[in-house]
């Protein structure tokens, strides 16, 4: 009897998540990633064009690729630009995530869909998967309607909402990479105390993806660390753990910037479920240190050669 390898479609193949798990998967699985501007050149990885703003370009890159496995990553990200471009967010993480659902079932593969944290309002904090989601800008609107259409096209998706930090190839891309950069240059820059959530390295988040698909879940899951922590408390560590000086960050509040669209104060998640689930859990310092020791093992390098090769 022949071993099967799995084909896996990642869309937003050159984003922090979608090569880094390209990069995680390329060793066990077929992997096939999907873009839209940036291509990736990856050995082990076949990379392709896919427009999300084109049902056809969808339907027809998933029905010739045939995945075993979806895993959606592709989204527009910038909180302030969804804000000012809501037709494109509702665009790219609304409707194109129902049109890749329904391609994924049309194949009958295995949808894992990456949502966020900003689907609820900030208010309190720490929430589960049985608290009502009440976003309070387009991105959360924009992904939280991108769940629903996800249902509404598949079985049995798999979603999970989360927010992620990471090593990431382009400057100024990604929180951590932007707080990495200001302590590389000597900036000062400002951290929120009153802005606090509960965030997964991206590697982290792949292995828990990687554990969902083996245990054949599926519903919608918060994957979170277990402890929150603020933005500040967040940049503070990084910087420790890169030997960069903490004072260049200058305590600060979301009321004092003006920002584009709202901000959720506390936006943590719950992630106790899914964790005592898979019996994994992770803490924020863990996945700080874990992250510095890829770091030094030559990760950067080879996401920052991937995506300008």
């Amino acid at each position: 009897m022949t071993h099967h390898t799995p084909t896996i479609l990642i869309t937003g193949v050159s984003g922090m998540l979608g090569l880094n798990l390209a990069l995680m998967l390329r060793e066990t699985c077929r992997v096939i990633g999907t873009f839209m501007t940036h291509p990736v050149h990856l050995s082990g990885v076949v990379c392709r064009p896919m427009n999300l703003a084109d049902p056809v370009s969808i339907a027809l890159t998933i029905e010739a690729t045939h995945p075993d496995i979806v895993i959606h990553c592709a989204a527009m990200t910038s909180v302030d630009r969804c804000e000012t471009e809501p037709d494109t967010a509702m665009q790219l993480n609304a409707h194109a995530t129902g049109l890749v659902a329904r391609a994924s079932a049309s194949v009958s593969a295995r949808l894992v869909v990456i949502s966020t944290d900003a689907v609820f309002d900030g208010i309190h904090g720490g929430y589960t998967e049985q608290d009502r989601p009440e976003p309070i800008n387009m991105y959360g609107r924009s992904k939280l309607q991108g769940e629903q259409l996800a249902r509404d096209a598949h079985p049995d998706p798999l979603i999970l909402r989360t927010t992620i930090f990471g090593l990431t190839g382009r400057p100024g891309h990604g929180l951590a990479r932007w707080i990495l950069d200001n302590g590389k240059t000597g900036t000062p820059f400002t951290g929120f105390t009153d802005a606090i959530f509960a965030p997964v390295l991206v590697n982290t988040l792949g292995d828990i993806i990687m554990r969902c698909l083996d245990t054949g879940l599926t519903g919608t899951y918060h994957a979170a660390s277990t402890d929150s922590i603020s933005k500040y408390d967040f940049a503070r560590a990084l910087m420790h753990q890169w030997g960069y000086a903490p004072r260049l960050v200058m305590p600060g509040s979301l009321d004092n910037i003006p920002f584009t669209a709202p901000r959720p104060a506390n936006s943590a998640l719950n992630g106790s479920r899914l964790s005592t689930l898979l019996g994994t859990e992770t803490t924020v310092q863990a996945d700080i240190r874990r992250m510095h020791d890829l770091a030094r093992s030559g990760l950067g390098t080879t996401i920052t050669n991937a995506l300008h090769a």
